[in-house]
């Protein structure tokens, strides 16, 4: 059985913002209006492929283009120039949606003793994906990239050398391999109660790869209190932004008659959240693993149903860190949360 299609998008956007200057007084803090108006299409092609060796084993194949749009914080064109002028804070309007071509290989086993197997490879090659930056801002830059003069506001401009903290496209493809395993069953043919067991487990194994671009800015002493700063080109490799090495996620559960119960699980190794000039300065996600449950039951009157959804039941934190201090850099609590009700079904 082979599918395909395409899908055409086009996306026109209207970015209204403020630029401020920080005056620390509200009295007097001065702002300007400003206005994007991104725009882009693409037309993207997808094919899939499934062939049934046997009636318990069948092979998949896919071959899909997806997208990923910036957001608005990302993509506004507003920008904060720091009291001391020597820090910008700033959107870029000029982001680029970046545009996955994925490829997608599926083995698939299932019996009635087995349950669901599948052993799955990928591979991506991304283009024009977003990811945070910092750099210092100086006269004079390679092509593309920002500098002081690209900031004014009422005659005010940041210092030379000021550190700009903005969002930018790489020009570079970044590559995504991996491979999935999953299965899951039920021990139907155990004796009473085990009859009613259920077991689910998926584990993703991740690798990436990606190109940053940099400033490489180098300060040259040619005189008694004389400096000649100039700026290269470079470039550093490291992981994709956002992307973790490792996922797991398990459930047990019990179904009996009307009453279902679920215990699951999910790990999601550490990932790479924004990207400095060096390897040390980069930010990361630390590994995260939680716990949750639920449990249904329908009652004997109209079908009506009581559930009880628990999250967090370990209550993990959110949190991130700097790989040069080793310590967090933020920390999200979202505590233990819950909900009890009753569901009709029409």
């Amino acid at each position: 059985m082979v599918v395909g299609g395409a899908r055409y998008e086009k996306n026109k956007g209207v970015y209204d913002a403020y630029v401020l200057m920080d005056g620390r007084d509200v009295r007097s803090q001065k702002y300007f209006d400003v206005s994007a108006h991104p725009t882009n299409e693409f037309f993207l092609p997808m094919i899939q492929a499934k062939y049934d060796v046997t009636d318990w084993f069948d092979v998949r194949a896919g071959y899909t283009q997806t997208l990923a749009r910036p957001d608005y914080h990302q993509l506004s064109p507003s920008y904060t120039i720091s009291y001391g002028q020597g820090t910008v804070r700033s959107g870029n309007p000029n982001l680029r949606t970046a545009h996955a071509y994925n490829h997608d290989l599926i083995l698939t086993v299932h019996t009635n003793e087995l349950g669901l197997l599948s052993v799955a490879g990928f591979y991506k090659e991304i283009k024009d994906f977003t990811y945070s930056t910092q750099y210092s801002l100086y006269t004079t830059a390679p092509a593309g990239v920002m500098t002081v003069g690209d900031f004014s506001i009422g005659g005010t401009s940041p210092v030379k050398g000021a550190t700009l903290f903005t969002y930018m496209n790489t020009p570079y493809i970044a590559f995504v391999r991996g491979a999935e395993v999953d299965f899951q069953t039920r021990f139907w043919y155990l004796p009473s109660p085990l009859n009613g067991v259920l077991l689910g487990i998926n584990y993703t194994r991740i690798s990436s790869n990606a190109i940053y671009p940099w400033r490489n800015a180098r300060t040259t002493i040619i005189g008694p209190r004389q400096t000649i700063t100039e700026v290269f080109d470079s470039t550093r490799t490291g992981r994709l932004v956002n992307q973790p090495n490792d996922i797991v996620n398990g459930s047990l559960g019990y179904d009996y008659k009307n009453f279902s119960a679920r215990l699951s699980v999910v790990f999601q190794g550490n990932s790479v959240s924004n990207i400095g000039n060096f390897p040390e300065q980069d930010g990361f996600t630390r590994d995260y693993f939680r716990m949750d449950a639920s449990v249904r039951q329908i009652l004997p009157w109209f079908g009506i149903e009581i559930f009880l959804d628990i999250f967090n039941l370990n209550n993990r934190n959110n949190a991130a860190a700097q790989q040069s201090i080793q310590g967090f850099t933020s920390q999200q609590n979202y505590g233990l949360t819950g909900n009890l009700g009753l569901r009709y079904r029409l």
